[in-house]
């Protein structure tokens, strides 16, 4: 029980004390599911378009900055529980 609650503090916490680095991870996240989303459907130029501008400008809207901040927070807590080691 102690891995899912601590996997859930880090989680949590990480968007509250650690919003800069969380929000990088997220928009990296993003852009590489924009850019091979965008290269199955046929449209490899619109994809790397989509990659370069999640990935390097910062969402301007409320509802962006919190897509963004949530993905980070969630992938590194699921690749926090992954690596850490078990008894």
């Amino acid at each position: 029980m102690g891995y899912i609650t601590g996997a859930f503090k880090y989680i949590v916490k990480s968007a509250f004390k650690n919003t800069y680095p969380m929000l990088v991870f997220g928009g990296a996240t993003l852009a590489l599911i924009y850019l091979f989303n965008e290269i199955a459907h046929g449209r490899p130029f619109a994809g790397f378009s989509a990659y370069a501008t999640t990935k390097y400008l910062p969402p301007l809207t409320v509802k962006g900055f919190l897509t963004v901040l949530t993905v980070g927070c969630v992938w590194a807590g699921a690749k926090w529980y992954w690596n850490v080691p078990r008894r």
